[in-house]
């Protein structure tokens, strides 16, 4: 019976097998792997981005909702100090 390599890596299969090319090689060079790896990469810079439109209509709808907030308290006679205790 062989004796088992306990700690067995790409480096390790690799060096037992010169001669063979490396699986994970092939996966990474194959046209589905790239093309899917471009598809992952441009969506993740998608949602990265922001533009100063989207910052800018958000902080509107942000003030917007603040004022409706004044209003309904000041309408309900609710003073404002109460609302932050």
């Amino acid at each position: 019976m062989a004796t088992r390599n306990k700690k067995v890596s790409i480096a390790t299969r690799m060096s037992e097998h010169p001669g063979v090319k490396s699986t994970v090689d092939g996966h990474c060079n194959s046209k589905a792997h790239i093309k899917n790896k471009r598809i992952y990469e441009n969506k993740e810079q998608s949602k990265k981005q922001t533009t100063l439109s989207t910052i800018k209509i958000s902080s509107e709808s942000k003030r917007e909702v603040i004022e409706d907030l004044i209003k309904a308290f000041f309408s309900a006679n609710i003073p404002l100090e109460k609302v932050n205790k």
